[in-house]
């Protein structure tokens, strides 16, 4: 399995003033659309907690139990 630093991610760019009211739901809808997790200059954000459930659930080994 990858590492999350090693996946091409879309970018979201926590830093910009002008993102904020509807430019701001707008670019996490475009970003939602590309996919459950994205990148930036901080570390990452979740942006659908479902989609990662169900895949960090497929990436674990199963239970001995």
């Amino acid at each position: 399995m990858a590492q999350v630093s090693e996946l091409e991610l879309p970018e979201l760019d926590f830093f910009d003033v002008g993102l904020k009211g509807d430019r701001f739901h707008a670019a996490m809808d475009e970003l939602s659309r590309a996919g459950w997790l994205a990148a930036s200059p901080i570390g990452y954000f979740v942006l659908d907690r479902s989609r990662r459930r169900s895949s960090c659930a497929r990436a674990r080994p199963p239970s001995r139990g």
